[in-house]
C-alpha cells in the first residue's frame, strides 16, 4: 500500500500535485473574467475557497482507496470535470427531449447514474493501470496555471481599468465641510419591468388605473406618458444616475465605459456624497446594481448573487436547489430555493423601506426591486407562488422552458398587482415617517414578452411595451406641475430635481428611447414618429458602453 517505486526515486514525484486545485477554480475565474467588473470581487471568494475545501476533501477521502497521488489526481481532476459540466450535459440531454428541468422528477435520475458511471470507470482505470504519471502530471500542473493565470489577469486587467479613476466628472464639488441640515432625504425606487398603466391594460388585461390613483391622492405626481430611456436595466440606470444619455457620458469620458462603473460612480452618487448624503442601498441580485460602496449596503443574511447563480446552474447543485421541497409541500408542491431567495430579497428591500431609521444627516436611499420583472414570485395577493420554470432573472430558456404567453401574461399581471400592495405600504410608512423626504417611483423599462415568443417578428412590435413605463414622483415643498409634464424620461429625472432642490440651472434633454434587440447589440433610436436622436450606442460583449455613430441604426 505503500508509494511507487517511481515516487521515490524521481525528485519531480515528490513535487506537488497542484492542476486539481487549479481546475477547480478556473471556471470561477473564467465566469468571473468574462463578467469583469460588474461582478464584485468579494462574490467569487466563497465559490473558491468552496471548491478548494472540496477539493481537498474529496483528496483526503480517496487516499485509502488511491496511494499513489497521481493517481488521486486524475481522480480528482475527472470528478471536477464532471462537477463542472454537469450542466452543459444535462442541457444537452433535454435539449434532445424538451422538457422543464423544474418538472424533470425521475428524467434526471438516468443522467445522474451516467455521471456515477463515467466516475466509477475512471476509478477502475486508474486503480488498474501501470503508466507513470509523473510527466503527465507536471504537464497539468504547468497547462493549468498557465491558463488560470491568464483569466486572472484578465480579469485583473479589467478591474484595474475600472478602478483607474475614482470620480466621472471634472465639475465634481469640493466636499462639504458640514451637510446641509434643511437637505431633503431621496429615496429612489425602481420597479424592475414596471410598465406603463395603459400597457399594462392593453397587453396584459389589467387595468392599473386605481394603482395609478392610490399615488396621486398620496400626492405623487404621475407621468402618465412616460417612457424609459432604454429598454435595458444597465442603459437605463446607467442613464438615469447619470442625467445623462449613455453616449454622451462615454463622449465625455473620452471612449468605453463599463455600464456597472457609470452606475456605481455616477454623478448622482458623487454629486450628492460631496455635499454630506450619506448613501443607503439595497441588494438587488443583479450584478450592475450592486452597490456595495453605500455606507450601509443591506442585504439579507442568505442571498445568492447573479454571479453565483452562474456557478450553480453550471453543476449538480442547481438540481438540488430546485428539487428543494417545502414543509408546507401540499400547499406549495415543488419548491425553488433560487425562487425564495429572490423574492425574500424583494420583500427585504421593501420592509427596510418602511423600517429606515432615519437619521440627521441627508440620506439617498437607493432601492432597485427586481420585481415585478420575472421571475414571477408573487400572486395578485402578495403571497408567494413558485414557478415550474428554473430560476433566471433574463428569461433566457431553450424554447421548450420557456413560459408559455399565457404563464408570461398572467404571472406578470398577478406579479404587478401584489407588488403594488406592498409599494403602497412602503410609501405609506416612509411618508408617515419622513414626509419630507423626496420620493421617485420608476420603472427602468417595460415588461418583455418578446423574449419568450419562438417568433417574435419586428422589434418595433415591442417598442411601446417595452419602453413605456411607470414614472412616479413625490415631491414636497414644491409645485411639481410646474416642473414635470406627462412624456418626462428618467435621464430628466435628476436634473429636475437637483435643480428645484439645490439650486442648480440643468437644462432639461430631449426625452428619446433607445431600443436594444438583443439587449447588448447596437441601440436604435425609437421615436415617438421616428426620432432622429443622437449618435446610436454599441456595446460590446464585456458590457461596455461606447459612442459610435450606427448609421445601420439611423
Amino acid at each position: 500500500m505503500g508509494e511507487t517505486q517511481s515516487e521515490h526515486t524521481s525528485s519531480l514525484s515528490r513535487g506537488w500535485v497542484i492542476y486539481p486545485f487549479l481546475a477547480a477554480i478556473f471556471p470561477i475565474v473564467s465566469v468571473l473574467s468574462s463578467n469583469a467588473p460588474r461582478v464584485p470581487l468579494s462574490d467569487a471568494v466563497v465559490p473558491i475557497l468552496g471548491m478548494l475545501g472540496m477539493t481537498v476533501l474529496l483528496g483526503f477521502a480517496l487516499t485509502p482507496l488511491l496511494r499513489d497521488r497521481f493517481k488521486r489526481g486524475l481522480m480528482l481532476l475527472g470528478l471536477i470535470v464532471l462537477f463542472w459540466t454537469y450542466g452543459a450535459v444535462l442541457d444537452a440531454i433535454r435539449a434532445v427531449l424538451h422538457y422543464r428541468e423544474m418538472l424533470s422528477g425521475l428524467r434526471i435520475l438516468p443522467f445522474v447514474a451516467l455521471e456515477f458511471a463515467a466516475a466509477a470507470a475512471l476509478f477502475v482505470n486508474l486503480r488498474r493501470t501501470q503508466r507513470p504519471l509523473a510527466e503527465l502530471t507536471r504537464f497539468l500542473n504547468v497547462a493549468s496555471g498557465v491558463v488560470v493565470a491568464l483569466a486572472v489577469g484578465i480579469s485583473a486587467n479589467d478591474y484595474g481599468r475600472a478602478g483607474a479613476v475614482s470620480t466621472l466628472f471634472s465639475d465634481r464639488p469640493p466636499t462639504a465641510s458640514a451637510f446641509d441640515r434643511e437637505a431633503r432625504d431621496i429615496v429612489y425606487i425602481i420597479a424592475d419591468a414596471y410598465g406603463r398603466h395603459d400597457v399594462i391594460r392593453d397587453v396584459y388585461g389589467y387595468d392599473n388605473t386605481a394603482f395609478v390613483e392610490a399615488l396621486e391622492d398620496r400626492g405623487f405626481y404621475v407621468a402618465r406618458e412616460s417612457r424609459a430611456n432604454y429598454n435595458a436595466t444597465r442603459f437605463s440606470i446607467s442613464s438615469s444616475l447619470n442625467f445623462e444619455y449613455v453616449n454622451g457620458i462615454a463622449d465625455e469620458l473620452g471612449g468605453d465605459q463599463s455600464t456597472a462603473r457609470l452606475i456605481r460612480n455616477s454623478r448622482v452618487l458623487n454629486w450628492l456624497d460631496a455635499r454630506g448624503y450619506r448613501f443607503v442601498s439595497f441588494a438587488t441580485g443583479y450584478a450592475d446594481t450592486e452597490m456595495h460602496r453605500a455606507d450601509p449596503y443591506l442585504a439579507p443574511r442568505v442571498q445568492i448573487t447573479e454571479f453565483q447563480q452562474i456557478l450553480i446552474d453550471m453543476t449538480p447543485l442547481r438540481s438540488v436547489i430546485n428539487r428543494v421541497r417545502s414543509r408546507r409541500v401540499a400547499k406549495y408542491g415543488l419548491r425553488s430555493s433560487a425562487h425564495d431567495l429572490h423574492r425574500a430579497r424583494v420583500l427585504f428591500a421593501l420592509k427596510g423601506l418602511r423600517e429606515m431609521a432615519w437619521t440627521k444627516e441627508p440620506e439617498f436611499v437607493f432601492a432597485h426591486i427586481v420585481s415585478p420583472h420575472w421571475p414571477f414570485v408573487l400572486d395578485q395577493f402578495s403571497n408567494p407562488i413558485y414557478p415550474v420554470i428554473r430560476y433566471n432573472l433574463s428569461v433566457d430558456y431553450p424554447d421548450w422552458e420557456k413560459p408559455t404567453l399565457q404563464e408570461f401574461t398572467e404571472g406578470y399581471r398577478n406579479q404587478v398587482q401584489g407588488l403594488n400592495r406592498l409599494l403602497l405600504e412602503t410609501i405609506d410608512a416612509v411618508q408617515q415617517a419622513n414626509p419630507d423626504a423626496i420620493i421617485i417611483l420608476q420603472g427602468d423599462h417595460g415588461p418583455r414578452r418578446r423574449t419568450i415568443l419562438p417568433d417574435p417578428g419586428p422589434w418595433q412590435t415591442y417598442a411601446r411595451e417595452e419602453l413605456a413605463i411607470l414614472n412616479a414622483y413625490y415631491l414636497p415643498g414644491v409645485v411639481a406641475e410646474d416642473l414635470l409634464y406627462p412624456e418626462i424620461s428618467p435621464v430628466n429625472t435628476f436634473r429636475v430635481i437637483l435643480n428645484a432642490y439645490f439650486q442648480q440651472d440643468f437644462p432639461l434633454l430631449e426625452d428619446r428611447s433607445y431600443f436594444s434587440v438583443q439587449l447588448d447589440s447596437r441601440l436604435r433610436p425609437v421615436p415617438q414618429a421616428m426620432l432622429d436622436g443622437p449618435p446610436s450606442v454599441k456595446r460590446n460583449a464585456e458590457g461596455r458602453v461606447a459612442a459610435h455613430i450606427d448609421d445601420a441604426a439611423k
